[in-house]
């Protein structure tokens, strides 16, 4: 018989190892633990390193209906999941502003500096793809 062990969903990056001590979930995040097995934390620990749903089966030794069918059916499967997806999209939203500036800078120095026409087509091109979206 596996093994549940009750997993803070709001912690994501420690959930999918074995490590299960009780954590505190983020300020003003919503309290809640979820079971999951030791299958399930081996599948969930391939899933979040960029596994495929097969892979992470295999890693698990479970069938590959079995993974999706907990990524279906499992709703605490499916919050550690969803939680680690989301804050990755949020990681990847701060990195991408973080790299918007110096992207903005660096074409802002090859227009005024080295009168880079390239770089100054593509400013327009996608200002006007902007303004067409409006």
């Amino acid at each position: 018989m596996e093994n549940n062990t009750p997993i803070p969903h709001r912690d994501i990056p420690d959930t999918v190892f074995p490590d299960t001590t009780p954590r505190a979930p983020a300020e003003g995040s919503p309290s809640r633990h979820v079971l999951l097995g030791e299958t399930q934390i081996k599948a969930l620990e391939w899933l979040t390193n960029g596994g495929s749903i097969t892979e992470a089966a295999q890693f698990a030794g479970v069938a590959r209906q079995t993974v999706s069918r907990w990524l279906k059916e499992d709703e605490d499967f499916r919050a550690v999941y969803d939680g680690w997806r989301d804050q990755i999209m949020t990681m990847t939203d701060g990195q991408l502003s973080a790299l918007a500036e110096s992207a903005i800078a660096t074409l802002t120095d090859a227009i005024r500096d080295h009168r880079d026409v390239r770089a100054a087509q593509f400013v327009i091109k996608h200002l006007s793809a902007a303004a067409r979206r409006k």
